[in-house]
């Protein structure tokens, strides 16, 4: 049904989802659309990646209004630990009550360990970009959905518009007026996000640029950074506005500096017809942007079946 262009058109979907269909579409419709899991992975009373992602998500959420009302000196960086550690318990009675149960504690305490290693890094990234949150948690569309289209070419047969929803991690504002976006991931970033952008395989970054770009309440990003919550990783993705960045961010990420934004905005939209276009047909195969790009996603330990929640069932299914 969701393949007729007539269906597709004005639908909303979000980036990372997309980003995720141009990497692998048959990987994301079952992990993500039929929520099918590793069986070696089933069973367990543990939190999952995406619950534990979303406490922490919620945390830094809370943490932002005090962190916009001044940072604090490294001498009270305890405290706001601390504070996170609080906002924890929080976020678990509000999202997931009954995680409070006894054999959920190994998980909470890694995860108090986890904001503990965390909220210092993002202090130090603040204070060194000499930069305060904006507004968090930022909507893609508001209620009435007047937020912009991102636009697609138009292709025969396919859909006119899709639009993209979603939110924003924390937008930031820089000391000389821009903003940054910050894009929060539980996991690794730096390889897996650097081999993305090369294949033109994350759409995220190019998708929230443009969207913040269009909005009149915030100045124009100067690229987006991804932070790895468990990590000391980052990668960051400058828009042309950005790059007098790149050797500032030098010392603190991985820099994608190619292709910047602003082309990857016009080869994600390109690509992301062409997955429409392909979902028209009812076919999962969503053709690469060229051959070496393609080899430099699919290359060793960077390709997407390195992070499949599926245990690899299209290969079970060709041995079969």
């Amino acid at each position: 049904r969701l393949g007729r262009s007539a269906e597709l058109s004005g639908l909303h979907l979000s980036p990372s989802g997309l980003g995720k269909s141009l990497a692998c579409s048959f990987q994301f419709f079952g992990a993500s659309l039929l929520d099918l899991k590793d069986v070696a992975a089933a069973g367990f009373p543990e939190l999952t990646a995406l619950e534990r992602g979303t406490l922490c998500h919620g945390v830094l959420e809370k943490l932002a209004p005090v962190l916009r009302a001044g940072l604090p000196p490294p001498a009270r960086e305890k405290s706001l630990v601390e504070r996170a550690s609080a906002l924890l318990d929080d976020c678990v009675r509000e999202k997931y009550p009954w995680a409070l149960a006894p054999q959920f504690g190994i998980d909470l305490a890694a995860l108090r360990a986890l904001l503990a290693g965390f909220v210092p890094r993002y202090l130090a990234l603040l204070r060194a970009l000499g930069a305060v949150p904006l507004q968090p948690e930022l909507p893609l569309r508001d209620a009435k959905d007047e937020r912009p289209r991102f636009p697609l070419p138009t292709r025969a047969g396919g859909p006119a518009d899709v639009g993209v929803g979603g939110r924003i991690d924390q937008p930031l504002l820089l000391a000389d007026g821009r903003s940054l976006i910050v894009d929060f991931k539980f996991g690794k970033v730096a390889e897996r996000l650097s081999k993305q952008a090369a294949a033109h395989a994350d759409a995220q970054a190019p998708l929230y640029a443009w969207f913040l770009r269009t909005d009149p309440r915030f100045p124009d990003p100067v690229g987006m950074l991804y932070l790895s919550l468990a990590q000391p990783e980052a990668v960051f993705r400058p828009t042309t506005l950005g790059a007098d960045l790149v050797d500032l961010f030098d010392e603190h990420a991985t820099v994608v500096a190619e292709p910047d934004l602003d082309a990857a905005e016009r080869v994600i939209a390109t690509r992301l017809a062409d997955l429409f276009e392909s979902l028209a047909r009812a076919d999962a195969r969503v053709p690469p942007v060229d051959d070496e790009a393609w080899k430099v996603w699919n290359h060793a330990k960077a390709n997407p079946c390195q992070y499949c929640d599926l245990g690899l069932l299209c290969r079970a299914r060709r041995r079969q």
